[in-house]
């Protein structure tokens, strides 16, 4: 999330304009969400 405010904020996203651009992980394209290695899920 901070680096899509980062984003957001600098000079690169300045022709970003009228559009929502979710942030969710990529939820919102279908893509199954990243599990973390099973060493750190335990």
């Amino acid at each position: 999330m901070a680096a899509a405010i980062a984003f957001l904020l600098s000079e690169d996203a300045s022709f970003i304009t009228g559009v929502v651009l979710p942030v969710d992980g990529g939820h919102t394209t279908g893509t199954p969400p990243v599990q973390p290695p099973a060493a750190e899920r335990a």
